[in-house]
């Protein structure tokens, strides 16, 4: 499994790593009823088994939070002896995005020797043969927020008034 972090650099998650502490926590529990001694045992899994479903992802954040923003800064100057009404708007959105890579890989190499012995001759040639096969499927999740923020105000500026 990979999952892209802010920087844009994989993050790589070994599930050999979870699937092996999964069970060491299990027999933990359990070891009273086994016979055995941890120092006798030895994970081995067996990955041509297992089968990887992957559902659609829901997302549910419950805890954004909203933090002020100064999105515009003017300066308004009345040198006249009436009263001036100011209205503005601004409509602005901030972008978040959340990628997700699932990728089940599967490799396949193999590699041979082959030798050469030409006829009435003293040579040999060795020639090392290899190829791979690299299959990958999996389902990517893409999920773009949308933070919109607006303003509409109406400033009144009093005569011979400078608002800064």
């Amino acid at each position: 499994m990979q999952i892209i972090d802010e920087q844009n650099q994989p993050f790589i998650i070994d599930l050999d790593e979870i699937v092996e502490q999964w069970i060491w926590h299990t027999w933990k529990k359990t070891k009273l009823l086994s016979r055995y001694k941890r120092e006798d045992l030895r994970i081995t899994i067996n990955w041509k088994n297992v089968t990887f479903t992957q559902n659609n992802i829901d997302f549910c954040d419950t805890s954004s939070s909203y933090f002020p923003r100064i999105l515009n800064r003017t300066n308004f100057d009345n040198k006249t002896t009436n009263e001036h009404l100011y209205s503005f708007e601004i409509k602005r959105s901030t972008y978040s995005t959340l990628k997700i890579l699932f990728t089940h890989t599967l490799h396949k190499t193999q590699e041979s020797n082959m030798i050469f012995h030409l006829p009435q001759q003293i040579k040999q040639f060795y020639n090392d043969l290899q190829t791979e096969q690299s299959i990958q499927f999996g389902q990517d999740t893409t999920k773009e927020y949308e933070i919109p923020w607006n303003l509409n105000s109406q400033i009144r500026v009093p005569s011979a008034t400078r608002i800064i």
